[in-house]
Formats: C-alpha cells, sequence, structure tokens
C-alpha cells in the first residue's frame, strides 16, 4: 500500500511558464502526473480561503507512462510523514 521514494530536496528558483519537450515526450512516451504532497496520511484538514487543506504542501510533477487520470483513481499522493 505504501512504497518509500528518495528524499527531495525543494530549492526555491523562478517558474518559467515555457515547456521545454524532450525527444521522448514529442513521441508521446512520457508524462507528468501532478501528484499531491501532504503533511500526514490524514488529506482532510482545515480548509483555507483558497479551498486546499491546511495538510496539503504542494504538488511534485511525476513523469510517468500513464495518464495522470490513472493515478487520480487509484488515490495515489505523496506523505511527509507516516502514522506508526
Amino acid at each position: 500500500r505504501f512504497y518509500p521514494l528518495p528524499e527531495i530536496v525543494f530549492l526555491p528558483q523562478q517558474i518559467i511558464q515555457t515547456r521545454h519537450t524532450c525527444p521522448d515526450e514529442e513521441q508521446g512516451e512520457i508524462m507528468h502526473y501532478e501528484c499531491p504532497l501532504y503533511r500526514t496520511p490524514q488529506r482532510a484538514g482545515i480548509l483555507l480561503s483558497t479551498g486546499l487543506s491546511t495538510n496539503f504542501v504542494t504538488t511534485v510533477s511525476l513523469p510517468t507512462k500513464r495518464t495522470s487520470s490513472h493515478w487520480v483513481t487509484r488515490g495515489v499522493a505523496m506523505l511527509c510523514q507516516m502514522d506508526d
């Protein structure tokens, strides 16, 4: 049910709106899933005025060979910590 991922270090940088594609993406083989990252397994929290939960941190773009709907249907999310 849970799979460990390597640690991720977030480095702040300016977001540039132009999208660069690699040769694999041009052929449609690699897609990206905008995976939500939560602090704890409990996804519910106090809703902010933005409509996001206080437990929500950010989204992480993960390369995949499946469509985003495949992962959304399965409720895939990343967690900062597990409840033991």
